[in-house]
């Protein structure tokens, strides 16, 4: 199932991981030879930008991965409720039965549904 949000991560992990290993064989090293040639200074600074990009890149999708890795590893996209102890659970269904006294207190001002706009007469430019 295309949705699932387990195969989803484990997609964008597989994507991830096939793109740090392509970054990794091969191209550092051939942008650093690259660089370390005699080339006129605008070609360098092209060079250069490149290697700088390809690094911010190695750096996010790095990052990435880790960040895909921690949540797998959470359990996400499980999120089930946490066992407490009866008094806790007390305490909490308490609290949500006196906010929902307060909140019952409350209610939303009522929406404009015109604006009452009356257009005046057409003046003639000078």
């Amino acid at each position: 199932m295309a949705d699932d949000p387990n195969t989803v991560l484990d997609d964008a992990l597989l994507e991830v991981t096939v793109a740090l290993e392509t970054m990794s064989t091969g191209l550092q090293e051939g942008l650093k030879d690259l660089s370390d040639l005699n080339l006129r200074p605008e070609s360098h600074n092209a060079v250069t930008d490149v290697v700088a990009q390809h690094g911010r890149r190695v750096i996010l999708l790095t990052r990435a991965r880790d960040a895909i890795q921690a949540l797998l590893s959470d359990g996400y996209p499980k999120h089930d409720a946490h066992e407490v102890e009866q008094v806790i659970y007390d305490d909490l269904a308490e609290q949500q039965r006196t906010i929902g006294l307060a909140v019952a207190h409350f209610k939303p001002k009522e929406r404009a549904t015109a604006l009452g706009l009356t257009a005046g007469t057409v003046q003639p430019k000078q």
